[in-house]
């Protein structure tokens, strides 16, 4: 038998050779029945634990392995707080204005200030539930508490795509499911009310352009005259406008692709434009050089972007001058689809009129509409066909069939022989034979 070489560390010391840097090590907790994983990334050790060994042993090569690269060591000690301020800074290119914003006021004001000093990498789904549950005994609304989840979950999602995460402890976090505001679509004896009232008014066509087209108050005040075709009748949505707390007012792109569309205009809508844009010809040379051109169609008396909440003043006005109840401005998109629907516009159109991604969403968001059409389809198809008396189908008495069935069943003495078999059974009616018509006695 040879003789160990001392320089051998593994046999001569009986001690396995120490790893290298960023390979890591596993091993199974007895006390805790779990199998431990540890790596070194720039002098700091961080451990986790998993229930299976493949498990730790994924983590170990997400770590380390050279496809990823190990996490920066800016990182390893990086608390939620400075993680946010980077992903916010990284997002602000790729999101619209008004997106960002609430992002940051939701991180701000819920998130940071409870726990914004946890490192990221000690963050498990525990804390974010607990979060949650904070905010709403604190008084969140459920709707808050939905955009706060989903901002969460879509900042620690981009941390697992750039290999500074496994997984993201949001995705286990129940999604919190909030009821939108109750829609009160007018009838069209009411919008018809309304858009009287707002006759002779300086935004009856924005009125009557809310009506008839269902564009989002965003799209209508982001419209510019170029948008309209005068000859074929019709307006492409490009852009809405978004008004960005603190930062003025910013023209973005429409809310999702297929909100980016064309509207087709009726000959009245058309004309109330039409004599819209002369109007406003009359108050660019009325206001001289204070008037601002951005080439909008709806802007304030200075040509400048309209405050969405000025309009949402005059409209509450409005429904005051017409006698209406109290509804929301975009409660006349809603009646836009709802009048569609009930004057049989197919719901392909109106989604694509209305700019819905998907006809399932106008179907899910309309469905109240739905049963009322049922029942007109129903009554049109019966007086489409009309009535169709049901002719029951008598046999031939005197066909083979028949005769050899009659004379089986008289040999079991279950036959009558005053009524042939083939008519004792015709779809549940029992026909009375005793009463056969024969010959005439008198």
């Amino acid at each position: 038998m040879s003789r160990l070489s001392p320089s051998d560390p593994v046999r001569s010391q009986g001690k396995r050779p120490k790893r290298g840097h960023h390979e890591g090590s596993i091993r199974f907790r007895k006390d805790r029945k779990t199998w431990s994983a540890q790596v070194s990334l720039t002098g700091q050790r961080i451990t986790r634990s998993f229930p299976t060994r493949g498990a730790a042993s994924q983590w170990v090569r997400k770590m380390t392995g050279p496809s990823i690269g190990p996490v920066p060591g800016a990182y390893i000690r990086c608390t939620l707080n400075d993680y946010m301020r980077d992903w916010l800074e990284s997002r602000k290119s790729s999101l619209a204005p008004k997106t960002w914003h609430q992002y940051r006021t939701i991180l701000e004001r819920h998130v940071l200030p409870r726990i914004g000093r946890f490192k990221l990498l000690d963050l498990g789904c525990a804390h974010f539930s607990q979060l949650l549950a904070e905010m709403e005994t604190s008084g969140a609304g459920a709707r808050t508490l939905s955009l706060t989840r989903g901002v969460l979950h879509k900042a620690l999602g981009d941390a697992v795509g750039s290999g500074l995460l496994l997984q993201n402890p949001v995705a286990a976090v129940p999604k919190r499911r909030y009821e939108p505001a109750e829609m009160r679509p007018l009838s069209a004896d009411k919008a018809r009310q309304l858009l009287s009232a707002a006759r002779g008014s300086r935004q009856q066509a924005l009125y009557h352009l809310a009506v008839t087209t269902g564009l989002r108050k965003g799209e209508i005040l982001g419209l510019k005259w170029q948008d309209i075709d005068w000859e074929r009748k019709r307006l492409s949505v490009q852009r809405q406008l978004q008004r960005i707390p603190g930062g003025g007012f910013s023209l973005v792109q429409p809310k999702t692709r297929r909100s980016a569309r064309s509207v087709d205009l009726g000959g009245e809508t058309t004309a109330i434009l039409l004599e819209h844009k002369q109007r406003q010809d009359l108050e660019r040379r009325a206001a001289g050089e204070h008037w601002v051109e951005n080439d909008l169609v709806f802007p304030s008396t200075r040509g400048t972007p309209m405050d969405q909440r000025n309009l949402s003043r005059e409209f509450k006005a409005l429904l005051g001058r017409a006698g209406l109840p109290d509804i929301r401005f975009h409660d006349l998109r809603h009646t836009c689809a709802t009048l569609m629907l009930m004057g049989g516009t197919h719901p392909k159109i109106a989604a694509e009129r209305l700019g819905h991604s998907d006809i399932s969403i106008t179907l899910r968001t309309y469905s109240h509409v739905m049963p009322g059409l049922q029942q007109e389809a129903a009554e049109a198809l019966d007086q489409l066909v009309g009535a169709i008396p049901v002719v029951l189908p008598m046999p031939d008495v005197n066909s083979p069939s028949t005769v050899d069935r009659d004379r089986n069943e008289d040999a079991r003495g279950t036959g009558n022989a005053d009524c042939p078999s083939g008519l004792k059974d015709l779809g549940g009616l029992q026909p009375d034979c005793s009463r056969r018509e024969g010959p005439s006695n008198g």
